[in-house]
């Protein structure tokens, strides 16, 4: 699972498997559209951002995550036996 996020003015935040991976410092705002967002591969693998593997999921949000949820979100997807347990069903 890879998760990017843009605190607008301040950093990058990159997490991959829910460790984080890259945290950069940017003076970027919102509403600079001078460069694409490319998701996977941009305009061709001869650019080298050719990502090499299959997408099947892009969850695009407008709300910042926290570390924990970042993590959360990731031991769902890949423990699902042990992330939640329900019991067997009771009688009343």
């Amino acid at each position: 699972m890879i998760t990017v996020m843009y605190d607008e003015g301040s950093r990058y935040l990159g997490y991959k498997n829910s460790t984080e991976v890259f945290n950069e410092s940017t003076s970027d705002t919102e509403g600079d559209d001078s460069n694409d967002a490319y998701i996977g591969d941009g305009t061709g693998s001869a650019n080298g951002r050719n990502i090499g593997a299959i997408i099947d999921e892009v969850r695009i949000s407008n709300i910042n995550r926290a570390a924990d949820w970042v993590t959360t979100e990731y031991n769902s997807m890949t423990n699902t036996t042990t992330f939640i347990n329900i019991g067997s069903e009771q009688y009343q």
